[in-house]
């Protein structure tokens, strides 16, 4: 969500209208997601948090093109960057924990 994020952060600067902040199910990283469904580890509880995380994320990110056209302050925006960072962190961290817990089991990926 790194590039996802850059991308829509420079739009905005640049001042280029009709921002579009993709759903959750129709970025890269939702499709894979998706794609991962019928996989077991996904019936570990930090899969879940996972999914809470992402679309959080892409929620912060509908807001931030939302409150830049209202001409929020830089300081707002910076805000809403902030948690987009923490949620990315928060997604990496129950993805570890997913990975971590399955090879600890001896359970392939």
């Amino acid at each position: 969500h790194v590039i996802f994020k850059t991308s829509i952060v420079r739009s905005v600067a640049l001042g280029k209208k009709d921002i579009e902040v993709k759903e959750p199910c129709c970025c890269n990283f939702g499709k894979k997601l998706k794609s991962l469904e019928s996989m077991p580890f996904t019936v570990h509880p930090s899969w879940g948090k996972v999914h809470s995380y992402h679309n959080h994320v892409h929620a912060l990110m509908k807001e931030y093109v939302q409150r830049a056209t209202e001409g929020a302050t830089e300081e707002e925006l910076s805000e809403i960057l902030k948690s987009v960072d923490r949620d990315t962190q928060g997604l990496l961290g129950m993805l570890r924990d997913v990975i971590d817990n399955y090879i600890e089991e001896g359970i392939m990926l």
